[in-house]
C-alpha cells in the first residue's frame, strides 16, 4: 500500500493538469473545448452596425415627419385665417354695396328736389314765355333744363390688404355718370293766358292719378306739384323742366 502511494499522487497531479488545461484555454487544435456564448463573430458585428443605423435614420425621418407636419398645421391654420379674412372682406363688400345702392336711391330722390331748387333760384329760369304770333296763339320759352344723370354699372377690382398673394378680384358698382351738361332749350309751353286755375287743377289731377302728386288740388303750381312734373318728365323721357311744357301736357293727357 505504501508502494501504491506516490503512484496515487502522481495520477492524481496528472488528472488535476489535464482538467486545468482544458478549463483555461484552447487545445492544441485552436477551438475551446467549453462552449462560450459571449464570443461574437465578425458577421454578428457588421449586422449590429447595421441595425443601429436604421435605428439612426429612422429616428431621424420620424423628426423629419413630425416636423414636416407641424409646419402642414401651420400653414392650414394660417390658409384658414386667410379664408375668414377673405370672408369678412366679402361680408364687408357686400355691405358696403348695400350702404351705396341705398345712398343711390336716396341720391335719385333729392336730385330732382336739387334741380328744382337750382332753377328756382337761378335768375333766368324766371325768364317769360313770350307770343310770338298772334295768330296761333302759340307760346315758346327759353328753357332752362338740368344736367342729366345716369347710375352705370362698372367693374372694378377689389382692394386686398398689402402682402396678401390672393388673384385679383373683381367686383361691379355702381357710379353716377353725366349724360348731358345744363343747357337752355327754346321750347313749346302753355301760353299765361291758357295757364287758368281750371287747366292747372286737370295737371295735378292727371298727376295724382299717376301717383306723382298727393297734394291740394288747388290750381296753383307750387313746389310740391313741380317736384311732381319733373318725376312725370323724368319717368316719361321728357326734357325736365319747371315750365309747362306742350310736350308734358300732351302726355299727361294722353297717360291720364
Amino acid at each position: 500500500m505504501r508502494a501504491l502511494m506516490p503512484l496515487r499522487w502522481f495520477i492524481a497531479f496528472s488528472v488535476a493538469l489535464v482538467l486545468a488545461a482544458c478549463a483555461s484555454g484552447p487545445t492544441m487544435s485552436g477551438k475551446s473545448l467549453l462552449p462560450d456564448s459571449d464570443i461574437v463573430t465578425p458577421g454578428q458585428v457588421t449586422q449590429t452596425e447595421d441595425l443601429e443605423q436604421r435605428q439612426n435614420q429612422l429616428n431621424i425621418n420620424q423628426a423629419w415627419l413630425a416636423e414636416l407636419n407641424k409646419q402642414l398645421t401651420e400653414r392650414e391654420k394660417a390658409v384658414s385665417r386667410r379664408e375668414n379674412e377673405l370672408t369678412i372682406n366679402e361680408a364687408w363688400i357686400a355691405e358696403l354695396n348695400k350702404q351705396l345702392t341705398e345712398r343711390e336711391e336716396t341720391v335719385d330722390r333729392h336730385e330732382n328736389e336739387l334741380a328744382i331748387n337750382q332753377a328756382w333760384l337761378d335768375e333766368r329760369e324766371a325768364r317769360l314765355a313770350t307770343t310770338l304770333t298772334a295768330e296761333t296763339g302759340e307760346c315758346f320759352a327759353n328753357v332752362f333744363i338740368p344736367a342729366q344723370y345716369r347710375t352705370v354699372a362698372v367693374t372694378k377690382p377689389v382692394d386686398v390688404p398689402p402682402g396678401d398673394n390672393f388673384p385679383v378680384r373683381y367686383q361691379s358698382v355702381k357710379e353716377r355718370v353725366k349724360i348731358s351738361d345744363d343747357r337752355y332749350e327754346n321750347m313749346e309751353v302753355l301760353c299765361q293766358n291758357e295757364m287758368t286755375d281750371c287747366r292747372v287743377k286737370e295737371i295735378q289731377r292727371s298727376l295724382f292719378k299717376g301717383g306723382y302728386y298727393s297734394g291740394p288740388i288747388d290750381g296753383i303750381i307750387g313746389k310740391q306739384t313741380r317736384l311732381a312734373l319733373n318725376n312725370f318728365q323724368k319717368d316719361f323721357n321728357l326734357a325736365v323742366t319747371n315750365h309747362l311744357t306742350v310736350e308734358t301736357i300732351r302726355s299727361l293727357d294722353t297717360n291720364f
